[in-house]
């Protein structure tokens, strides 16, 4: 995981970065962290789907259950990181 956050940290070294490793429900613990934020982004895996665009079940909790505004930013999957579950 460092090797992924480095560029980014390298590019924007005054952007304040705090890791914090939670046990549970990874909505439960994004909501519990989004209090007192004065905004929340989530991603949103782009799924192709018959009857129209979809959003996964950690997007749909950030909408209807954080206290504050929420952005969901749709991006492409990688498909060897395609998870099967892990919902909320």
């Amino acid at each position: 995981m460092e090797q992924a956050r480095e560029p980014w940290r390298e590019n924007f070294p005054d952007v304040p970065v705090i890791e914090q490793v939670e046990m549970g429900s990874a909505c439960q613990a994004l909501l519990a962290a989004a209090v007192g934020a004065e905004l929340l982004v989530v991603g949103r895996r782009l799924r192709r789907s018959s009857v129209g665009t979809r959003i996964d079940s950690m997007a749909h909790a950030a909408l209807h259950h954080a206290p504050c505004p929420v952005v969901v930013v749709p991006h492409e999957a990688n498909p060897a990181q395609e998870s099967t579950g892990g919902g909320c």
